[in-house]
């Protein structure tokens, strides 16, 4: 698989040497995977994503640009107004329905690329590589952790937590759903957001997923597993 380096040039890279940490509860079952880039990413989702009482395996908090948290301050102990206001997921009624949690997946991201860390050996060292959808799900295709938490939750929706990655005329998200679905066997819905997005841990036990909402539509854009007329 390929994408481009930080001086514009095409890396090509093995699914292995991309850098990535599994996304665990705090009982150590792994329902996604993350591919941190920035120095706080790996703090901030395993704080996010191990916290008693995940509101995002149900719901999402949208919230105007200027609202946004800053991910790097904490949360406050009192949960904000904007956490008193969450809306249902598209994802949640399988999670109730069947009991797991969605597979997250967890990189930073634009309308038409997203950024894993690449090890490059002793002369490249690890460098940032930003890859189209297409590689981006080559990527996850070849990812343990991101096999592991399909084969641990089985039946439930891939979601990603990605900035920009779906909004209208957008190839990133899009192109990696379609990667998935059609290339590798993921018979997976797969869901996405048109804005940024900001998993906000609590000093309360709660984490949220907040993410941006410039007008009234819904700021995620959801790719159905193509299905048979009787939904096999």
């Amino acid at each position: 698989m390929e994408g481009i380096g930080p001086d514009s040039a095409v890396v090509r890279f093995r699914p292995e040497q991309v850098h990535s940490i599994p996304i665990k509860d705090g009982n150590g079952d792994i329902f996604g995977v993350s591919f941190p880039t920035k120095a706080q990413d790996e703090g901030q989702i395993t704080s996010w994503s191990q916290q008693p009482t995940r509101t995002s395996d149900v719901a999402y908090v949208p919230v105007p640009t200027d609202q946004l948290p800053n991910p790097n301050e904490p949360a406050p102990t009192i949960a904000p107004d904007w956490s008193f206001r969450p809306e249902p997921a598209p994802w949640g009624a399988d999670v109730q329905r069947l009991g797991h949690a969605p597979i997250y997946i967890d990189a930073h991201g634009n309308p038409t690329s997203f950024a894993v860390a690449v090890d490059l050996g002793p002369h490249g060292g690890r460098t940032v590589v930003r890859v189209d959808g297409a590689n981006f799900g080559r990527v996850l295709e070849g990812n343990p952790h991101f096999r592991r938490a399909l084969a641990e939750n089985p039946g439930m929706p891939v979601v990603s937590m990605s900035c920009k990655t779906a909004p209208e005329g957008s190839t990133a998200a899009e192109s990696t759903a379609q990667y998935l679905q059609s290339e590798a066997g993921v018979d997976r819905d797969f869901h996405a957001w048109t804005g940024l997005v900001n998993p906000v841990t609590g000093e309360n036990g709660m984490s949220w997923l907040v993410v941006e909402q410039k007008d009234g539509s819904a700021p995620y854009r959801s790719f159905p597993y193509p299905r048979g007329p009787a939904g096999e």
